[in-house]
C-alpha cells in the first residue's frame, strides 16, 4: 500500500509500513481482512513482542454455512 487507505467496516486506516496494535489486527481479522505481516522485535525492556506492519491488506472470503446448500436425506 503506497498511501493511506481506509478499510470499510474495519475501523482501520492504514499507511505504508504503519505499526498496528494486536487489537487492530484482531478487529481486521473479524471483518475478513488479513494484515501482512508480523515481525518479532524486542521492546526497550528486553521482552520480545510482535510488531505488526501494514504492508499489505487483502480480503479473505469468510466461510458461512448456507441453509439452502444442505440436503436432507
Amino acid at each position: 500500500m503506497t498511501d493511506s487507505t481506509p478499510l470499510r467496516h474495519a475501523g482501520l486506516r492504514l499507511g505504508p509500513l504503519q505499526r498496528l496494535s494486536i487489537r487492530s489486527v484482531r478487529a481486521a481479522g473479524r471483518k475478513g481482512l488479513i494484515v501482512d505481516s508480523g515481525q518479532r522485535r524486542y521492546n526497550p525492556s528486553g521482552r520480545r513482542a510482535i510488531v505488526w506492519l501494514a504492508r499489505e491488506v487483502y480480503r479473505v472470503p469468510l466461510k458461512r454455512c448456507c441453509p439452502s446448500a444442505m440436503v436432507a436425506d
